[in-house]
């Protein structure tokens, strides 16, 4: 998947989570599905986490086949829609559900907004590499560094306008720098490339600087 088809489908799990305003079985098991399939997608990046989180929601599928033949199904009088009483060793999922969806649901929320911190980040570094590419000043090349800086200790010190692009602030921004790395190799190499050219500039500025004063 594309770095957009993972924020979209994220994204869309989150907004069918945020609809839900039904408490029965069905509805509850779903979102717990679901949740755990957005966040085998959210972290992507890491095998053994992405994993264990598509292994929860397999097992669900796997489990509700049994749970749905030894329920009882009721047809709800005023939607007409099918609704599944849990067979009573299956009743202790409800609390199951309750709790964890919650707790997965701040998860991905949070995987989500890093996601999109990412993105912004991604463009505004983009578009310093483009600039020092037609400049390479100190200006540009300072500039190149200090968003490398930020994504090695894992923090963005921006916010986003109304186009999506970053402006600076005091307080940082999580960035996920496995995901940022695995989703946008092409950048980084981009980037890393221009952060050497603007160190060998320095020293050559030093060189001629001290050349200067003798």
């Amino acid at each position: 998947m594309t770095p957009k088809q993972q924020r979209d489908a994220v994204e869309k799990i989150l907004e069918e989570s945020q609809k839900i305003v039904k408490d029965d079985f069905l509805t509850l098991r779903k979102e717990y599905i679901e949740l755990n399939q957005g966040l085998a997608v959210a972290y992507d990046y890491d095998k053994d986490k992405s994993q264990k989180y598509t292994n929860n929601a397999n097992q669900m599928i796997e489990q509700s086949k049994k749970q749905d033949s030894m329920g009882k199904w009721e047809r709800d009088e005023d939607t007409n829609e099918k609704i599944l009483i849990p067979h009573k060793d299956d009743e202790k999922l409800y609390d199951k559900f309750r709790k964890e969806n919650r707790d997965l649901y701040k998860k991905l929320d949070d995987e989500f907004s890093s996601m999109k911190t990412e993105l912004s980040f991604f463009r505004d570094t983009k578009e310093k590499i483009d600039e020092f590419k037609r400049n390479p000043s100190e200006r540009s090349g300072s500039s190149l560094l200090k968003n490398f800086i930020e994504l090695e200790e894992s923090k963005a010190f921006t916010k986003t306008d109304k186009q999506g692009y970053l402006k600076l602030e005091t307080s940082g921004k999580e960035i996920n720098k496995e995901r940022f790395y695995k989703n946008y190799p092409e950048t980084i190499e981009k980037l890393e490339k221009s952060i050497e050219i603007h160190l060998k500039n320095q020293e050559n500025n030093k060189y001629k600087e001290k050349g200067r004063e003798i």
